[in-house]
C-alpha cells in the first residue's frame, strides 16, 4: 500500500481477493515484502530475491516512496541478456 505522498507502507495478499468478493483492499491480509534502494547493486538484488521468500523486491528512493517493482524474472532477464552480450553459455 502506497499513500497518497508514494510512500510504502505495506504489502497485501491479493490471491485470497477472489474468495472475499465483498472485502475492501484494507480488509486483505498483508505479507511480508522486501524493500531495495534506487541505488542497490545488482548483486545483492540477486541475493534478495534468490532466498525464497519473496518473488519480487518494492524499490524505493530515500523517503520511501515507491520508484517500482523488480520480479525475479526481471532479474533473471537482465542477467541472462548480460551473459548473452558477453557470448557466455547460460547453462553449463
Amino acid at each position: 500500500m502506497v499513500d497518497e505522498r508514494g510512500v510504502v507502507h505495506g504489502a497485501i495478499d491479493v490471491s485470497i481477493a477472489p474468495a472475499m468478493p465483498e472485502a475492501t483492499v484494507r480488509d486483505l491480509p498483508s505479507i511480508f515484502f522486501e524493500t531495495a534502494g534506487e541505488d542497490t547493486p545488482i548483486n545483492e538484488l540477486f541475493q534478495l530475491l534468490s532466498r525464497g521468500r519473496v518473488h519480487e523486491a518494492l524499490i524505493v528512493d530515500a523517503r520511501m516512496r515507491l520508484r517500482g517493482i523488480v520480479t525475479q524474472t526481471d532479474l533473471l532477464a537482465v542477467i541472462g541478456r548480460a551473459q548473452l552480450a558477453k557470448g557466455s553459455a547460460l547453462v553449463g
